[in-house]
C-alpha cells in the first residue's frame, strides 16, 4: 500500500523476489525488463525499512552484485534506508521463522543483515516532530519511543485519557491491535444501521492480481449512509489521509461525506491506484515508471476502527485506543499513541500498563553505536 501510494514499487515486485524468507546466500535473477532497470540503478531509496527483515536486504545486495557485475556491497551503488526502527518491526508469525532468523542472524532487524560486515552504516537523525506541535506531549511520547524514563509519562496518559465509558456520540476511531478486532468493530456498527446496504465494486484494468497486490481500500466496498469513514489518500485542501467522514448521501458515481472535525461537506469521486512497472530507457539514459496496471474505487474504508499497522502513517484528531489483551509486540503502543496531534484527542479503553511500552533492546544498542560512530566521524 505505501508503494502504490507514493508511486513506487514494493521490494518483492522490484527484484522478483518469492514471498518467503530468502537465505542470505540465494541470488535470484529480476525479469527480463527489469534487469536493464537495476543495471542502470544509482540510488537505492527503502522506505520503513523498520519493517524489513536482514534476509530481504542481503538478498537485495546479492541481486544487485550479480546485475552490476560488482562484489563489492549493494554492487557499489548508494542505498538510502528510511525509517524509525522502534515503530513497527517486521511481521514474523511462523514459528519456524522465528527458529531461523534467531539462528542465521543476531535479530530480525534489516541491521543484522550480513552485507552489513562488508560496509557500514552513516546515519543522519531527523530532529523537527510534525505531527504534534506541544513539546509535554512529545516528550512523553519519546519517553515511550524509548522505553526510558516512562513511569510518569504512563501514569499522565491513564490519568488524563483513560475513560471507563464513552459517548456513544463519540465519533472518534479505535486503534486496536489485530485485523478481526478491527473488521470485527467495523462490521458491528455497518449492521447497525438501518437503510440500503450498497456495494461498489473496483473498476479493476491491466495486470492486477487482488491476491499480491493490495491495496488502502477493499475491491468490494459496503456502506450504508451514516456509515462512519475513513479517508485513505489526500485530496488536499479537502480531506486528507486520516480524516474521518459519515456517509450522508450516494449514487453510483459518487459519495456525500459529512466531514466529522469541521461538518463540511464533500463530494467524493472514485479515485484511482496505478501499479507501477519500472524500466530503462537506453537512449535517453533514463529510469522512466509506466503503469501497468490501475484499481479505481472510492478513496475511502469503514471508519470506526482500523488496526494500529495500518495507522502507521495516518495524521489522526481523535482515538479511542484498545490494546485488548496487552501490545504484543515492541513499538506498538508507541505507534497507537503517536498517531494522534494531541493528548487530549487519546481516549483509552483500558489503563496502559508498564508491559505494553515495549522497546526492543537491540534497536536501542544499534542506535547508540550509530551515534557513537557520528562522533567519531565528526571528530
Amino acid at each position: 500500500m505505501a508503494a502504490i501510494n507514493v508511486g513506487g514499487t514494493t521490494i518483492h515486485s522490484f527484484f522478483g523476489f518469492p514471498p518467503r524468507a530468502l537465505n542470505s546466500d540465494e541470488v535470484f535473477q529480476p525479469k527480463t525488463h527489469m534487469r536493464p532497470v537495476i543495471a542502470n540503478l544509482q540510488v537505492l531509496i527503502i522506505d520503513e525499512v523498520s519493517m524489513v527483515s536482514p534476509d530481504i536486504i542481503d538478498s537485495i545486495s546479492n541481486s544487485l552484485k550479480l546485475m552490476k557485475n560488482n562484489e563489492l556491497a549493494f554492487g557499489g551503488i548508494s542505498v538510502v534506508f528510511v525509517g524509525d526502527l522502534l515503530q513497527l518491526p517486521p511481521v514474523i508469525s511462523d514459528p519456524v521463522l522465528a527458529v531461523f532468523y534467531s539462528d542465521r542472524y543476531l535479530s530480525a532487524n534489516f541491521f543484522s543483515a550480513l552485507v552489513f560486515e562488508e560496509i557500514g552504516i552513516t546515519s543522519i537523525q531527523l530532529t523537527r516532530v510534525f505531527r504534534q506541535l506541544d513539546q509535554e506531549f512529545v516528550d512523553i511520547l519519546d519517553r515511550i519511543r524509548l522505553n526510558q524514563n516512562h513511569r510518569d509519562a504512563v501514569a499522565r496518559l491513564n490519568r488524563e485519557c483513560f475513560r471507563d465509558k464513552v459517548s456513544e456520540q463519540d465519533s472518534s476511531m479505535y486503534l486496536v491491535p489485530t485485523k478481526r478486532a478491527a473488521e470485527s468493530i467495523n462490521r458491528r456498527n455497518l449492521d447497525c444501521l438501518s437503510g440500503e446496504l450498497k456495494k461498489y465494486h473496483a473498476q479493476i484494468e491491466g495486470r492486477i492480481n487482488l491476491q499480491h497486490d493490495k491495496f488502502p481500500v477493499p475491491d468490494c466496498l459496503e456502506l450504508k449512509e451514516s456509515a462512519q469513514v475513513l479517508f485513505v489518500k489526500n485530496n488536499h485542501p479537502y480531506w486528507m489521509n486520516g480524516t474521518l467522514g459519515k456517509i450522508i448521501a450516494f449514487s453510483e458515481d459518487s459519495l456525500t461525506v459529512e466531514l466529522i472535525a469541521t461538518g463540511n461537506v464533500v463530494s467524493v469521486n472514485r479515485e484511482i491506484w496505478e501499479k507501477i512497472q519500472y524500466e530503462y530507457n537506453p537512449r535517453e539514459k533514463h529510469i522512466i515508471s509506466r503503469s501497468v496496471g490501475s484499481f479505481k474505487q472510492f478513496p475511502v474504508t469503514l471508519g470506526w476502527a482500523i488496526t494500529i499497522h495500518k495507522s502507521q502513517g495516518m495524521t489522526l484528531d481523535k482515538v479511542r485506543i484498545d490494546l485488548g489483551g496487552g501490545a504484543f509486540c515492541s513499538g506498538q503502543t508507541y505507534v497507537a499513541l503517536s498517531r494522534c496531534r494531541t493528548m487530549a484527542g487519546i481516549t483509552l479503553l483500558r489503563p496502559i500498563s508498564m508491559k505494553d511500552v515495549k522497546a526492543d533492546s537491540k534497536i536501542l544498542q544499534f542506535y547508540q553505536q550509530l551515534e557513537r560512530s557520528d562522533l567519531n566521524l565528526s571528530g
